[in-house]
């Protein structure tokens, strides 16, 4: 079944004249990953929503589109805790463990942490 994600790529696809081939080289990805990723059959790295904006002349709405159908297309999120110091590793699983007991106040705090940088 074609996902949001892979409907997207199609159009835009399809509107610069590019066969499946064409986009992969692009995303620097083979023709299948490109193809599973569009039939929801594999999660789209994050990068590719930086490599497609530079790539296409997008509108302000594709890109809002681009990112979240990127979003509902990840299933699963992985993160390397063996090249960090302990602090971050120990956030990182800490985080894992407690995410499904998250209240929206909590994520909300998180969130504005996040895009604050920290500071």
């Amino acid at each position: 079944m074609v996902s949001r994600l892979g409907r997207f790529l199609r159009k835009l696809r399809i509107d610069n004249n590019l066969i499946l081939k064409d986009m992969a080289d692009i995303l620097e990805v083979t023709s299948s990953m490109l193809s599973a990723v569009e039939n929801g059959k594999k999660s789209a790295p994050l990068e590719w929503e930086d490599i497609i904006i530079k790539s296409y002349n997008l509108s302000e709405e594709d890109k809002e589109e681009l990112h979240n159908s990127i979003l509902e297309s990840i299933k699963q999120i992985r993160i390397d805790i063996e090249s960090n110091d302990y602090d971050r590793a120990n956030v990182a699983i800490s985080f894992a463990r407690n995410f499904e007991e998250l209240n929206e106040e909590k994520i909300k705090k998180i969130f504005e942490i996040l895009e604050s940088n920290g500071d």
